[in-house]
């Protein structure tokens, strides 16, 4: 057997391998887990990696799996959809109007927009960052 035995799905201790010899020389493979009050075992299998096969097969965990990394890129392609640009990474398109954030002498929040090389507020001068502004919410239903 070429292949890692996972961990019993039940209760996380290793796995055994146990090979039955019969007379006319042929074997039968189980794979059980080694914890003996948990009696995790997938069946009787002719070749050691059709059983190794089957005891690693995890299909929910595998989906779970796929799920929650599909989900974590989300979270990320949502976290940088939605972060504060800094200025001196890039700034806006002209005449689009976005959320800015500028400094006095504390952080403020406004929305503005830049045209023609500058930003059209006049009390908004030291802009730091900005960020498109989110939709407009759906319409209340009638």
């Amino acid at each position: 057997m070429s292949e890692e035995l996972k961990p019993c799905p039940f209760c996380g201790t290793p796995a055994v391998v146990h090979i039955t010899e019969y007379d006319r020389g042929s074997e039968t493979y189980t794979i059980d887990c080694s914890h003996m009050n948990c009696g995790g075992s997938p069946g009787v299998y002719d070749s050691s990696e059709e059983a190794v096969n089957q005891w690693n097969s995890r299909p929910l965990e595998d989906a779970l799996r796929a799920e929650l990394a599909e989900a974590r890129a989300e979270i990320e392609r949502l976290r940088e959809a939605t972060r504060p640009i800094p200025v001196s990474e890039r700034l806006p398109e002209n005449e689009a109007p976005v959320l800015v954030i500028y400094r006095s002498f504390v952080d403020y929040l406004g929305i503005d927009f830049y045209h023609q090389g500058k930003w059209q507020e006049d009390y908004i001068d030291n802009v730091v960052y900005w960020m498109p502004l989110p939709p407009p919410p759906p319409s209340a239903p009638e």
